[in-house]
């Protein structure tokens, strides 16, 4: 009896230390419950009542359609409206109702109706692709936000059985394969952010950023659509991601900014500025993904600013942490323990006289993402103890690869030799998920080939000049259906190029 309640002990001691480790984003409260494969909390039949639109400027008339669609959720498929999932997964998270909705949609859940301290949030997934995140409020009451609006879901039923659900499930996986039919139409489109460095102080903006939209249909490319500042796609929609230079009491201080495409943020993340003090502040954005950005920034009370020094990974929801966060909160404990040895080995390969002024002390928040032959690497950062001058840093490589919550996608499907035998001048290269597309980037240039077979076409079917020196810091892709959902998107917000 004794051993049986040591054991149980030790159990619920792991688990407590597992759930520990899972809280990457420090400001929200989340809880992950147990999956049990019997039970689904939204399991049963739905119908869409009611619906609040989260952007003013929405047609609301047009939302107003959609009263009346059914939704349908168990082990074998999850439907809203004409929208299908086969075979879900369905992952419960208990989460702190005012965090979640601040930090995702950038508004108060009364709004909503929404009065309890913690919601249920149900992500469904298929192939580890999000179909849609659903808020239970209560046992009969569901909430699902489609293309800016929230729609409530009331239920109708608790088993999915009968001829009419049948018939419904039948209509939706028709309309599902005249879609996939359509699909099968090569259709690929890629954001690429831009940094460009300024070597002059006076000037507004000490770096600036742009967004290129590259798309194509059956390897036939479209026109080419460039915005300013980095236009990065969330779950919430398109954001607008940058830098902005102040000025105060004579210091120049660089503000980083993130603001939904669809409606103005809160106070806290647009209009209120960072205050540095009497100090120079730079910040440098090295890459942006979907939920989190990577910065290099330094800050001095010198007349002018030195180097770039340090590193910190921040999240877009909470743009303003100084703090960024540990590589073990977005990795796990391996990922401290791959930091270290590989700060170590670096420490080891450097002379004696350089090792004594370094910080022997490893920050698990000192690193950063950096593009390389055709991928993102995972590197980190040793500063110096007192910096003289530009560049007083050594930066090393971590033996880990850069997936999950950072970067999403991240496949050459293409050699890097075979990338080099085109374009000689080569820096970066990416390949679309579906194969069609791959994007070469040179000092100057883009370079858009097609592929097929795994062989790159005789020619570019596309050039895009960029400046000298130009930076990638982002590329998001889009293939099928969502290609034309972006591009109607950016349309409204770009100019064209080509």
């Amino acid at each position: 009896m004794k051993n049986k309640i040591v054991i149980w002990i030790v159990i619920l001691f792991v688990n407590l230390n597992m759930i520990g480790c899972t809280n990457v984003k420090t400001n929200m409260i989340e809880n992950i419950i147990p999956p049990n494969n019997d039970v689904i909390s939204i399991e049963g039949k739905w119908e869409i009542k009611d619906y609040k639109v989260w952007n003013e400027e929405v047609n609301s008339q047009e939302m107003k359609k959609n009263i009346g669609q059914r939704a349908i959720f168990d082990n074998h498929w999850a439907v809203i409206g004409d929208e299908i999932c086969k075979e879900p997964k369905y992952k419960i998270k208990k989460i702190d109702a005012y965090k979640y909705f601040l930090y995702t949609y950038k508004m108060n859940p009364i709004k909503l109706g929404i009065r309890e301290d913690d919601i249920e949030v149900v992500s469904i997934t298929s192939n580890e692709k999000l179909f849609y995140e659903i808020i239970r409020v209560s046992q009969n009451q569901l909430i699902v936000f489609i293309k800016d609006t929230f729609y409530y879901l009331y239920k109708t039923g608790n088993e999915i059985e009968g001829k009419n659900e049948q018939e419904f499930i039948d209509q939706v996986i028709v309309e599902d394969e005249k879609v996939k039919k359509e699909d099968s139409l090569l259709r690929s489109g890629v954001l690429i952010g831009l940094r460009s460095d300024i070597e002059n102080r006076n000037v507004d903006e000490m770096f600036s950023y742009r967004t290129i939209w590259i798309s194509s249909k059956n390897r036939q490319i479209h026109k080419v659509l460039k915005a300013s500042n980095l236009i990065v796609p969330r779950k919430s929609g398109f954001w607008m991601i940058g830098t902005k230079r102040e000025k105060q009491d004579g210091f120049i201080q660089d503000q980083l900014f993130a603001k939904s495409m669809k409606q103005d943020l809160i106070q806290e993340t647009e209009n209120q500025e960072k205050t540095y003090g009497k100090l120079n502040y730079r910040n440098k954005i090295l890459f942006a993904g979907n939920d989190y950005i990577g910065v290099e920034y330094s800050e001095n009370n010198q007349e002018t600013i030195k180097s770039l020094e340090k590193l910190r990974v921040v999240p877009i929801d909470n743009i303003k942490d100084d703090r960024g966060v540990k590589i073990s909160d977005i990795y796990g404990k391996e990922a401290k323990a791959a930091f270290i040895s590989s700060a170590k080995a670096k420490m080891r390969n450097i002379g004696e006289h350089e090792y004594d002024k370094l910080e022997k002390v490893t920050r698990e928040e000192s690193f950063s993402m950096v593009r390389r032959t055709g991928h993102w690497m995972v590197k980190g950062r040793l500063n110096y103890k007192k910096p003289q001058i530009r560049g007083d840093y050594v930066d090393f490589d971590i033996n880990i690869f850069p997936a999950g919550q950072i970067i999403h996608y991240d496949k050459l499907y293409i050699s890097w030799n075979d990338v080099k035998s085109k374009v000689p001048e080569a820096l970066d290269a990416f390949t679309s998920p579906n194969k069609e597309l791959v994007v070469i980037v040179s000092h100057d240039q883009i370079y858009v080939y097609t592929i097929k077979d795994f062989k790159l076409s005789n020619k570019p079917i596309q050039m895009i000049p960029i400046k000298k020196g130009e930076t990638v810091v982002m590329a998001e892709w889009a293939t099928s259906s969502y290609v034309k959902k972006w591009t109607e998107i950016l349309t409204d917000m770009s100019t064209q190029v080509y």
